[in-house]
């Protein structure tokens, strides 16, 4: 049970130390130059929010770091995850950028501005998709190095005393246009084509997947896994129960459900083939609980009444399968598993009287031996994903993990977890 503890608060010290230090986050990377000379080295990457007006780069670990803006690069990108932005001249429509629902009036035509900008390449080909992420994302196409921003915006009508809000849906004609000559996907395929990243980039995904070896190349980047790490902790209510004949003070005592917290750390295994909707989700967290109750029960004819309190501490491993499906910055995911639990401690203490008289016994009805080493059991839960933060309400049901065999000893949490992604 120490070496346990010991080596848990070790990696929690060890995360919440890298979790402080996480606000220089410098990876393997490049910049080219507006000469167009690229340089090795190492990008201040801080999985951004929003498109970034600046960044940092040095060219060794030990150097100094500069910053470089969309007017002195032609481009930069990370190694591993392999993320690509690129700076571009851009016709931006500013209108989409205002805070609030409906940011248009009735004349639905938009303020729009030439500025240079850093835009993400989502996908890279004859026809690139690129991104740009502030108050709201806007989409843009690269066609012959010309950068165009695909149009969608709602607006104000007001028509018979009425007001009526309207979807300007013009990128479904732009997309219509430049797709014109590709036999992968017709007008009925762009028409359900929505404005939002996940739509976006399957349509490109179904254009590039086969084709010339150059668009193979391209989507050779989605083949790949993408892996995250980090924190977690949670509190929730948590109920153990014991049934059977053996351990009286025990099956026959009225455990009540208590609060119990738990902490530890986690990984995530993300499929970018998929859009990143599907995962693997593995995590590793202590858990102390403790419960009370009340027993009654007749020996002969001696009646015997007390009150048993059991503690369990367990270093739980769950491995779970997730499905992500995202609505603009805020993502909702489900997830489905299985959960393996180790016993690290068990002690339990039982106090009973007599015939209702007032001398009472105390004994120790549970030791290591009459529960096993593990138990394992299944795990669900829905949750909420924001830029690194997740919340999810989690389920976790054991099976029986009594030695004995007249005793049947199962727990249940239902937990509200809060992690963190460092990386």
């Amino acid at each position: 049970m120490k070496v346990f503890v010991r080596l848990f608060l070790v990696t929690a010290l060890v995360s919440v130390n890298g979790f402080l230090f996480g606000q220089s986050n410098f990876k393997p990377g490049y910049i080219k130059t507006a000469k167009g000379d690229s340089i090795i080295g190492f990008v201040n990457y801080q999985d951004w929010d929003r498109t970034p007006r600046l960044i940092k780069f040095k060219r060794t670990v030990d150097a100094e770091a500069n910053s470089y803006g969309p007017g002195s690069l032609l481009a930069f990108g990370l190694v591993s995850p392999e993320i690509k932005y690129e700076a571009c001249d851009v016709k931006m429509d500013l209108v989409e950028q205002r805070e609030g629902k409906i940011p248009l009036d009735t004349d639905n035509k938009g303020v729009w501005i030439l500025r240079r900008e850093f835009l993400e390449v989502l996908e890279a080909g004859e026809i690139s998709l690129l991104r740009y992420k502030g108050i709201r994302e806007l989409f843009f196409i690269k066609v012959n190095g010309v950068v165009e921003q695909l149009v969608h915006r709602k607006y104000y009508l007001h028509r018979n005393g009425e007001t009526l809000i309207k979807h300007d849906q013009t990128y479904k004609r732009q997309l219509l246009y430049v797709f014109r000559n590709n036999d992968k996907v017709d007008e009925r395929r762009i028409r359900k084509v929505g404005y939002n990243y996940e739509d976006l980039r399957e349509l490109f995904n179904e254009v590039y997947t086969t084709g010339k070896p150059e668009e193979k190349k391209d989507k050779e980047r989605f083949k790949r896994i993408l892996f995250q790490y980090g924190v977690v902790a949670g509190g929730g209510v948590s109920s153990i129960s014991f049934k059977g004949n053996a351990k009286p003070s025990v099956t026959g005592a009225d455990f009540a459900p208590t609060i119990n917290f738990s902490a530890g750390l986690f990984s995530e295994f993300v499929l970018v083939s998929n859009f990143k909707r599907w995962s693997l989700y593995n995590e590793l967290v202590y858990n102390s609980r403790s419960v009370e109750g009340d027993f009654l029960y007749r020996r002969g004819p001696r009646l015997l009444n007390g009150e048993t309190e059991v503690e369990l501490g367990t270093l739980s491993l769950t491995n779970m399968v997730r499905y992500t499906y995202g609505f603009g910055k805020v993502k909702v995911f489900v997830g489905i598993g299985m959960n393996v639990a180790f016993i690290a401690d068990v002690s339990s203490v039982s106090v009973t009287k007599y015939d209702n008289a007032e001398e009472s016994e105390v004994s120790e009805p549970l030791n290591d031996d009459n529960i096993r080493p593990y138990s394992l059991g299944f795990a669900s839960g829905l949750g909420l994903r924001t830029g690194r933060f997740v919340v999810e309400a989690r389920g976790n049901f054991s099976s029986n993990f009594s030695e004995l065999v007249f005793m049947e000893a199962k727990a249940k949490d239902i937990t509200l977890m809060l992690s963190y992604r460092i990386f």
